[in-house]
């Protein structure tokens, strides 16, 4: 359970006790019985919980659902499996059939890997919120070309080269698996607590709606989710056209897919207008595009795809806010989801405009992030770069002034 769920359940109790007349010993009775209570049952300390599917209750739960299937475009069946033929039928019950067995060894192996993972999370004070038991699926990955794990709603369906991961004797390859994995559960949970999607999504600045947009059709047919669970339900602001827009981040592409392609060659990040559904916005022409979704990671492609990748560097690669965090340009994005998951504190947003840093002076660090992204080209050169740091609400000459410095310290 979620610590700031069991504080406000705990609220309720001692508020029922003081309109009952109770003194301070009983508030303070009531209180201590009620936290050794849930502690007793794990709810102050919930542990990763998982259990693994065999090959027919796997394949059952991969198949599941059917909305999920019957929404694949023709785009998305092309890129996952690389055939142009597939019906969407015809990929349900494909994508079935490559469920695995999982054998005594592949379930030892994954144990190790969670053990890895649990150690960070206690170290960290981590407790997990409500929604983060899962089941692991063994597939071919032929369902799911170029994948070596992903997540379907509350399955985390893995390969047999992730696996070997996960034994491997570089140890950078077994730290590589546990950040997957723990990416992977992010998604587990934020499919299934709706209370936790919100605090993490947040922390970007993304309000979530009940419903996606109302996508035109020529706009849903370029659409490609990132995984089964992927959602367009949540908006911030960006700089469109030089003007702050609500819009939800997509991952689209504008090619015709073809065999021996995957979906990282032809698809790119962009932008839907919340109240103009009906284009898409290339991230590379929004200025403030990598403000807002943290610039902890050189490429993004949605925003469960950012958020999952930051909680793995939160976990797999445990730093606090007391220790040295590298080269995180936005560390904050960290600092939050810590603060969340060891303390039940609500998050706040820390990138784009509504931060402190996005108002007045841009702070020393911020200047520094910013100058490292033109030097790798991420604003354009000349005048088009000029123009997207004024858009974004930089000083281009100070920056320029800062990337110059910095040349300097690599000749």
């Amino acid at each position: 359970m979620n610590k700031s769920i069991w504080k406000l359940l705990l609220s309720a109790v001692l508020s029922a006790c003081l309109l009952a007349g109770c003194s301070g010993d009983e508030l303070r009775s009531a209180a201590d019985s009620m936290a050794a209570g849930l502690e007793e049952k794990g709810f102050l300390n919930q542990k990763i919980s998982f259990s693994y599917a065999d090959k027919e209750t796997g394949a059952a739960e991969l198949i599941s659902d059917e909305a999920y299937y019957d929404g694949l475009n023709s785009t998305e069946l092309m890129l996952f499996t690389g055939d142009e033929n597939f019906t969407n039928e015809d990929y349900r019950a494909f994508a079935g059939e490559q469920v695995l067995e999982m054998t005594a060894e592949d379930q030892a192996a994954l144990n190790a890997c969670i053990d890895m993972l649990q150690e960070d999370f206690d170290e960290l004070g981590f407790s997990l919120p409500f929604g983060s038991n899962f089941s692991f699926i063994k597939t071919t990955m032929k369902e799911r070309k170029d994948s070596i794990i992903y997540t379907a709603g509350s399955d985390i369906c893995v390969s047999q080269d992730f696996i070997d991961m996960t034994e491997s004797e570089d140890e950078y390859e077994k730290y590589m698996a546990e950040y997957l994995l723990s990416a992977e559960l992010f998604r587990v949970i934020a499919n299934n607590d709706p209370y936790f999607r919100e605090n993490m999504y947040r922390i970007l600045g993304f309000t979530i709606e009940n419903e996606e947009p109302d996508f035109s059709e020529e706009v849903r047919s370029k659409l490609v989710k990132d995984s089964p669970s992927a959602k367009y339900d949540a908006h911030a602001s960006f700089t469109l056209d030089g003007v702050p827009t609500e819009g939800t981040v997509v991952f689209y592409t504008e090619k015709k897919p073809k065999a021996g392609k995957s979906l990282y060659d032809i698809c790119t990040a962009g932008v839907v207008p919340w109240d103009e559904p009906d284009r898409i916005v290339p991230a590379e022409k929004i200025p403030d595009f990598y403000v807002v979704m943290g610039r902890n990671l050189g490429e993004v492609i949605s925003v469960d795809d950012c958020l999952s990748w930051n909680f793995g560097l939160a976990t797999a690669f445990p730093v606090t806010e007391n220790e040295e965090l590298g080269d995180f340009p936005n560390p904050s994005i960290i600092n939050e989801m810590h603060a969340f998951l060891a303390n039940g504190t609500p998050t706040k947003s820390v990138t784009g405009k509504n931060t402190p840093e996005g108002e007045g002076e841009v702070t020393e660090d911020e200047l520094e992030a910013v100058a490292m992204e033109v030097i790798r080209g991420y604003w354009g050169n000349a005048n088009e770069r000029i123009e997207r740091l004024t858009a974004a609400g930089y000083d281009a000459k100070v920056v320029q002034k800062r990337v110059n410095e910095i040349m300097k310290t690599l000749r």
